[in-house]
């Protein structure tokens, strides 16, 4: 579950049914944080993010164009070769 703020952040760029696949994209994030990550590790792949998603119900075209706006307003990162990193705004829970 996301806090109160990261959710008023998120409904800056979403409404409907997209704010709850954006938490659910910060969830997986704030997620994987709380994993003992391998050495190395650069975080997930837009795969990983996308089918951890759709074990949920999430429609993959939901997830494609949420995603991308999250990419596109500097909320999600992409890292090399692939991955991606959550800006650490959306990772502090308040």
């Amino acid at each position: 579950m996301v806090s109160n703020k990261i959710r008023a952040n998120l409904e800056r760029y979403f409404s409907g049914d997209d704010i709850k696949v954006a938490q659910g994209i910060v969830e997986y994030f704030n997620h994987l944080r709380t994993i003992v990550a391998p050495s190395g590790f650069d975080g997930p792949t837009y795969d990983m993010v996308c089918s951890s998603l759709l074990e949920k119900g999430i429609q993959e075209s939901s997830f494609d164009t949420v995603f991308r706006v999250m990419i596109s307003n500097g909320i999600v990162n992409q890292k090399r070769h692939g991955h991606y990193k959550l800006v650490k705004l959306y990772l502090t829970r308040h």
